[in-house]
């Protein structure tokens, strides 16, 4: 069954204004299109303008970076021209966002697999040496340790390990933000707090066993919405096109059955 992306990501936009417009971003966490074509980084631009809430755009495996960079020429990128960025959210919190995309050859089946590459673990390093005091969350596509789904298991980041002891340097890195596997998931790994987000598209069904990373169940589109503040970072998950009835209707089917 085809998902028609375009009509949910309206729909996103839609509910980010009507909800929540006061965020001081919007962060797409990757994945951005399913081929990473030209045409439809030019559509997804033309999508968002509507948003009320300054956007960061990250990329993963289903996206092309030259392409990206191309329709997107005023996204953020670092020195090497990963999409990277350091954000630091007023004196408490600093956001280090990372660039997994192993490619190119965006044509190799091995690109699916996350990969941070020298280049991009010196960035790393160098905003958690320089964050001071300040709460550090991370956010990239590919999720750094197995999550319990096989079939996305076998493409997570490559070089975990170098990642993990990277951070494992810097108590002050309280919190992972990651896309990637099109399910909610929140957990602790290895002592880091993590929050994985669904997808706009169909969603990873919770198999144990499943071994391909293509299978797809018609579940809701959602996003998350973190609240910050001193000592606490809140994760909230909003499936905002489920088809839940008014409230007046809640009323009838709460009450005792006759």
């Amino acid at each position: 069954q085809s998902v028609d992306t375009a009509v949910y990501l309206t729909q996103l936009v839609e509910h980010i204004n009507a909800h929540h417009a006061d965020a001081a971003y919007c962060l797409f966490i990757g994945d951005l299109t399913n081929e990473g074509e030209l045409e439809a980084y030019k559509r997804i631009k033309k999508l968002i303008e509507p948003l009320r809430v300054p956007s960061l755009l990250m990329i993963g495996n289903h996206d092309n970076r030259e392409n990206f960079q191309t329709v997107f020429i005023q996204a953020y990128k670092d020195e090497n021209n990963f999409v990277q960025c350091i954000l630091d959210l007023g004196s408490d919190y600093r956001l280090i966002v990372l660039d997994s995309l192993n490619a190119p050859p965006y044509i190799s089946p091995d690109r699916h697999v996350g990969f941070l590459c020298p280049k991009r673990l010196a960035f790393l390093k160098g905003g958690l040496g320089t964050a001071g005091e300040r709460t550090v969350m991370i956010a990239m596509h590919h999720h750094p340790f197995r999550i319990g789904l096989p079939g996305m298991d076998a493409i997570r980041l490559e070089n975990e390990n170098a990642f993990m002891k990277l951070i494992d340097r810097f108590p002050n890195v309280k919190m992972l933000l990651m896309g990637h596997n099109h399910r909610t998931i929140s957990g602790i790994v290895s002592g880091l707090p993590f929050s994985c987000f669904k997808s706009l598209a169909a969603q990873t069904p919770l198999d144990f066993e499943a071994l391909d990373p293509a299978a797809g169940i018609a579940e809701p589109p959602s996003y998350g919405v973190l609240l910050l503040s001193e000592g606490s970072i809140l994760v909230h998950h909003e499936d905002f096109n489920a088809g839940v009835k008014p409230e007046s209707d809640w009323e009838a089917i709460l009450q005792e059955p006759k």
